[in-house]
């Protein structure tokens, strides 16, 4: 277990596409997470990486899961993402982060901007940006039924 001062950060990236596998999105966010926690002086005790993987689609996230086994056990005492969304386009899944904040004193860094889940207006501004999150999910699903939609009826093949 870390250090009660000690910073003992997990890095989750997450891609919900990458056809290729080529894992460059996810190497791009590790790399921007990996220099926040330098500039921060927060030690990374692990990089948990869901490449491909859909965080709005309730299909299992494996690295998402062994990390809140290590943030549950108190091996870790914070998260750097590259955004909340690639944490989670859930609110209901952003509040078991927000309640890991309250209960285990788990820190939140993003390299989109600070994210201080102590304060109220930290917690505001995750909630805030879950909910935009949530709405770009709902809007992709409305745009690609409506293609799909367009596509059947001028009788071409719509996957």
């Amino acid at each position: 277990m870390p250090d009660a001062h000690k910073v003992s950060a997990a890095i989750y990236v997450r891609i919900s596409r990458d056809a290729r596998e080529e894992g460059l999105g996810v190497a791009r966010q590790r790399a921007d997470c990996e220099a926040l926690a330098a500039r921060m002086g927060w030690d990374v005790a692990k990089v948990y990486e869901d490449n491909d993987v859909s965080a709005s689609k309730g299909k299992p996230r494996p690295a998402y899961e062994a990390m809140r086994a290590a943030i549950t056990s108190g091996r870790v005492n914070a998260v750097i993402v590259w955004d909340v969304d690639r944490l989670t386009r859930s609110p209901r899944e952003l509040e078991d982060v927000i309640d890991w904040a309250d209960k285990l004193g788990l820190r939140l860094a993003s390299v989109g901007g600070d994210i201080d889940l102590g304060t109220e207006q930290g917690r505001m501004l995750a909630r805030m940006k879950g909910t935009v999150a949530r709405y770009e999910v709902e809007q992709a699903s409305r745009r690609l039924k409506r293609k799909h939609r367009e596509l059947a009826e001028a009788g071409r093949p719509n996957g």
